[in-house]
């Protein structure tokens, strides 16, 4: 960021750390859709659709507030929005580490859910075919 003129204005490593949870929600959210389709053509569909929208659901080019219900809760299910919301913060307008850390948590809770689905979906697989330890 520095090199092309970019400075981060607020704190890189909160930055850092939200890209990274925002990459391990979207990984989390493909081993799910995977472990539960168990097809993978069809897996990178449902991945496709449900990531394909980040961007125009985010609130970074259109404001979610006001917005219809349903733009507002399927922004909110984004991981990308909560990064968006990160980077925001902390390249752009300096704010303070502590600023950062709800949309930390959620993008934490994510991982955490996501992670916990995809492992007891591929566990109850390996379960009803007789391949669990």
């Amino acid at each position: 960021a520095w090199g092309r003129g970019y400075p981060v204005a607020g704190s890189l490593w909160v930055l850092m750390f939200g890209y990274a949870l925002m990459l391990a929600a979207y990984i989390a959210l493909g081993a799910l859709i995977e472990a539960c389709v168990r097809d993978q053509a069809m897996s990178l569909g449902a991945a496709a659709v449900y990531a394909s929208s980040a961007i125009t659901f985010s609130g970074a080019f259109f404001p979610m507030r006001g917005g219809v219900l349903f733009a507002q809760a399927w922004s909110a299910i984004q991981p990308y929005t909560w990064y968006t919301a990160i980077s925001a913060q902390q390249w752009q307008m300096g704010a303070p580490a502590s600023v950062s850390f709800g949309p930390l948590l959620i993008l934490a809770v994510e991982v955490a859910v996501l992670g916990a689905g995809a492992v007891l979906a591929v566990w109850y697989e390996a379960r009803e075919t007789g391949r669990a330890p």
